[in-house]
C-alpha cells in the first residue's frame, strides 16, 4: 500500500507509514449512515448572571 503523504510503500495490512508515519487510507467499507438530530429530552435553565462589584477608581481604601 502507498503512502499518500509522501509515497512509501507499506505493507498491505500496515495502519501507518512506516516512513513517515501517517495513518494509511484502507478500502475498507466506512459507516456512511446519516444520523438525524435527536430532540432534547431535558431543559436546561441558564446560568443566573451576576453584577460584578467594582469599585469607582477614585476611592481606595487603606
Amino acid at each position: 500500500m502507498k503512502c499518500l503523504s509522501c509515497g512509501a510503500d507499506n505493507a498491505a495490512d500496515a495502519k501507518f507509514c512506516k516512513s513517515c508515519g501517517q495513518p494509511l487510507e484502507n478500502n475498507a467499507p466506512r459507516d456512511t449512515a446519516i444520523l438525524e438530530p435527536v430532540a432534547p429530552t431535558m431543559r436546561i435553565p441558564p446560568m443566573p448572571t451576576t453584577r460584578s462589584r467594582r469599585k469607582s477608581p477614585g476611592k481606595r481604601r487603606a
